[in-house]
């Protein structure tokens, strides 16, 4: 096999067969009527159901409000009248992830995978998870057989791409970015990465003009602000940078690129601003004491 994993599902090792080949031949031998891929109808009392549909309501409400405990608690209850449900473990894994509980989602992950082992919302999740954990070899693995299996998935384009990001792979990320877009255009996390990849490449004006829409849609997204901040820097509109760079300082408080950023555009703009730069620079160096750049800043600053 070309080293993806089956997943406890035979499929053949023949050149040229991908896992989408395999999809099609099995669909057409169910259409022939020589596989059988169902199971007994099981019959759930109505008040069972009922139960399923209050507690998976009640979840996804929690969910769409952010509050994590209460659909937590809400999904382990449905798992507990619906212990073959790979759904509930899919979204399950979701509310431990942003819990920041990565084993623990990558455990439910894992679970609903061995429910079905071609659910490519648990691949993605999954291999966010093991990104996470630091196996980012392991994570482009996954993230490359979701994106097999369900090619118009964006979120599986967006975190395959952060992960070549990680691996130093860059063009190959950008090029994942963009078929994020390609599914979802306005996805903001997608513009904001390939916007960075841009700046980084030098081409600060194209990053602009696609950051710029993006910030039309929302406007106070410190991500955004923070890559505008930076275009506008390399492009010499300084005072522009500043404000954009201060506002994702202010919710991207853990950052110490953002207020390193911050720092250079303040020492660059005019020397009225050096208290302030100074300020940044020593900000930037407390979130990360053993970086160089924050700490050459705060000393040259210091003089």
């Amino acid at each position: 096999m070309d080293g993806r994993r089956s997943r406890g599902r035979s499929f053949p090792d023949w050149p040229g067969f991908t896992r989408r080949n395999y999809h099609a031949c099995m669909l057409f031998l169910l259409l022939c009527g020589c596989v059988s891929t169902l199971k007994r109808d099981e019959r759930v009392r109505p008040e069972v159901l009922a139960q399923r549909n209050e507690l998976s309501r009640l979840a996804q409400d929690a969910m769409d409000r952010s509050d994590w405990p209460v659909a937590r608690q809400a999904l382990e209850q449905l798992l507990l009248v619906s212990p073959r449900s790979a759904e509930a473990y899919q979204r399950l894994g979701l509310v431990l992830q942003a819990q920041g509980d990565y084993p623990g989602a990558e455990a439910a992950y894992r679970k609903a995978l061995e429910i079905d082992p071609d659910y490519a919302a648990a691949l993605v999740g999954l291999g966010e998870t093991e990104a996470r954990l630091g196996r980012l070899q392991t994570a482009l693995n996954t993230l490359e057989e979701a994106v097999e299996i369900d090619p118009r998935r964006p979120k599986g384009h967006l975190i395959r791409g952060q992960v070549l990001e990680g691996l130093g792979r860059n063009d190959e990320a950008i090029a994942a970015y963009f078929r994020a877009l390609e599914f979802e255009s306005n996805s903001l996390p997608a513009t904001v990465a390939v916007a960075k990849l841009q700046i980084d490449r030098g081409q600060p004006d194209q990053a602009l003009a696609r950051i710029d829409q993006a910030i039309q849609q929302t406007p106070k997204d410190p991500e955004a602000r923070h890559q505008r901040g930076r275009a506008l820097l390399a492009l010499h509109q300084n005072e522009e940078a500043i404000a954009d760079l201060k506002l994702a300082a202010e919710s991207l408080v853990n950052r110490p690129e953002v207020y390193l950023d911050l720092a250079r555009a303040l020492e660059i703009t005019s020397p009225a601003y050096k208290a302030e730069a100074l300020q940044a620079a020593q900000r930037a160096e407390a979130l990360a004491p053993g970086w160089a750049d924050a700490r050459d800043m705060s000393a040259r600053l210091m003089r």
